[in-house]
């Protein structure tokens, strides 16, 4: 296991995974069982990586929980506590700009895609219950400050490193195969991926091809 304060390096969330998209539910229960286990050790389920580089991650499976980490880490910071340091970032290789959006959240180019939509949503619904919580108990500053020392000091994540020569498409379909979180369609797109490796397509097409899945996608969400 390991501390979400000593979590390092870069992330890359290749063209074979689905985007972001953590409900408020979801991200509401991640920040309850944070602060209500206060204290006390808590860990989270397991973060996936393939090393590419030094300090370079292909991130397999935890991509969710790995990126809402990272907006309540990025919210603390910018509302809160602007000198602290984030150790890791997070980049999609069909979204180019999704690193420099985690920087900067906000409202005015929230609906450029579908990530982005689903990103700002979850700042929300973490705004939201940092001022819920704090009009109950009207100590804004020391939530942040507790929640905060509970990343650093309390909560883990399963850190599970494969090799180089497994192949990730083919692992990323087994882990999430029997989750409900994760759509047929997102895994028929995974097969069509790890299908396209084993031919003559190369790697800049396996991109174009998760694209285009993306904006059929973001399309089919339009009223």
């Amino acid at each position: 296991c390991s501390m979400v304060g000593e979590i390092t390096g870069q992330f890359i969330i290749k063209a074979y995974q689905r985007g972001y998209r953590w409900e408020e539910s979801q991200v509401s229960s991640m920040l309850n069982d944070i602060y209500q286990n206060g204290n006390t050790p808590y860990c989270l389920q397991p973060i996936v990586v393939r090393k590419l580089d030094k300090d370079t991650y292909e991130l397999i499976d935890g991509q969710q929980r790995l990126t809402t980490l990272l907006i309540l880490l990025k919210y603390i910071q910018r509302e809160y506590k602007p000198r602290v340091t984030i150790q890791y970032t997070l980049s999609y290789e069909t979204r180019e700009k999704t690193a420099e959006f985690l920087d900067d959240i906000n409202a005015e180019v929230a609906e450029d895609n579908i990530d982005f939509f689903y990103i700002y949503k979850a700042y929300k619904t973490i705004d939201e219950w940092f001022k819920t919580l704090s009009s109950k108990n009207n100590k804004d500053i020391e939530v942040a400050d507790d929640m905060f020392g509970y990343l650093n000091k309390n909560v883990k994540v399963i850190w599970y490193e494969v090799s180089e020569d497994v192949d990730p498409i083919a692992l990323f379909a087994r882990l999430n195969i029997g989750k409900i979180a994760l759509t047929n369609a997102e895994l028929v797109k995974a097969m069509f991926l790890m299908n396209a490796g084993r031919t003559s397509l190369n790697h800049q097409k396996q991109i174009e091809m998760a694209f285009q899945w993306d904006e059929i996608e973001h399309s089919l969400h339009e009223n």
